[in-house]
């Protein structure tokens, strides 16, 4: 459908935080919702992994918003 899973890395919390608000300000996805977050393995506790499920989305064109 139109659900995305990502899987990933991050340098801090607040690197996995302005991924989401950036997430949920672009026109392609959105409802952006964090279900994991971690720090790294014992060799590196610097890292943070994360997950988190995103909404895609078309954006819409200029037309078509003038029309609703």
């Amino acid at each position: 459908g139109n659900k995305l899973e990502i899987v990933g890395m991050a340098e801090s919390n607040a690197r996995v935080s302005s991924y989401m608000r950036n997430i949920d300000a672009s026109d392609w996805m959105s409802e952006s919702k964090l279900s994991v977050i971690q720090a790294g393995g014992s060799s590196d506790a610097r890292v943070r992994n994360f997950s988190l499920s995103a909404t895609h989305s078309t954006p819409k064109k200029d037309n078509q918003e003038g029309a609703e």
